[in-house]
């Protein structure tokens, strides 16, 4: 498919379009990617994908969307999202349990499969060694489910932040994150036998984490 623009002569001039597909690449080109569209006439508009708006990834850009497009050269390009257009995403992984052997350590939770991953330009995009990681500034809700066997608690803990959560099998909070990168991970204990030993017997955790972006600091 030519990426060459249907407007041939007008340059600097917006126009208004529906995008009628998801992003493809270009007919011989691995690198490359553009969108269609239609304006209120009917008429059909190719977009490229080369540059974007700041804050905007290939990801977040799907069929049914209305953008205002701009040609300033060969090309017409994205130039502003019609509506408020809020970068996303979501992590979520579960485990299917860890053998604890310490009542008196908290242990990260190893989540190993992914559940659903939903990406863009902000959002936890590493989760390495039973930590989550956030690289972009923002609010960001973490919910998790998880189980202990025999008893036991679960919190959640930052390093980053230098503190640990409500503490619960079930629980959900919000952090924020104002600049850096933030770390975290969803921790497990496992129960007393009334001394400092636990329980006898396997003593495990298992459940699921979701991470979430909410919004820009305010």
């Amino acid at each position: 498919m030519a990426i060459q623009s249907s407007l041939t002569t007008d340059s600097n001039v917006v126009r208004r379009i529906t995008l009628s597909i998801n992003p493809i690449y270009v007919q011989g080109s691995t690198q490359t990617q553009m969108v269609t569209g239609l304006d209120r006439r009917g008429f059909q508009w190719e977009v490229l994908l080369d540059v974007l708006p700041p804050g905007v990834t290939i990801d977040m850009i799907a069929a049914g969307q209305e953008w205002f497009i701009e040609r300033r050269t060969t090309y017409n390009r994205l130039f502003q999202y019609c509506g408020q257009f809020t970068p996303h995403s979501q992590l979520r992984v579960s485990t299917t349990g860890l053998t604890l052997t310490n009542a008196n350590v908290y242990t990260n939770v190893p989540f190993t499969n992914k559940i659903s991953v939903q990406s863009g330009s902000c959002g936890v995009t590493v989760y390495s060694g039973g930590q989550f990681i956030v690289p972009i500034p923002g609010l960001y809700n973490v919910s998790w489910n998880t189980t202990v066997s025999n008893g036991g608690t679960t919190r959640l803990y930052s390093s980053t932040l230098s503190g640990y959560y409500p503490t619960g099998l079930i629980g959900s909070d919000i952090l924020c994150l104002t600049s850096g990168s933030l770390k975290f991970s969803i921790q497990s204990k496992a129960p007393y036998a009334g001394s400092p030993t636990p329980l006898p017997g396997s003593v495990s955790s298992g459940g699921w984490v979701s991470v979430s972006y909410v919004g820009s600091v305010q």
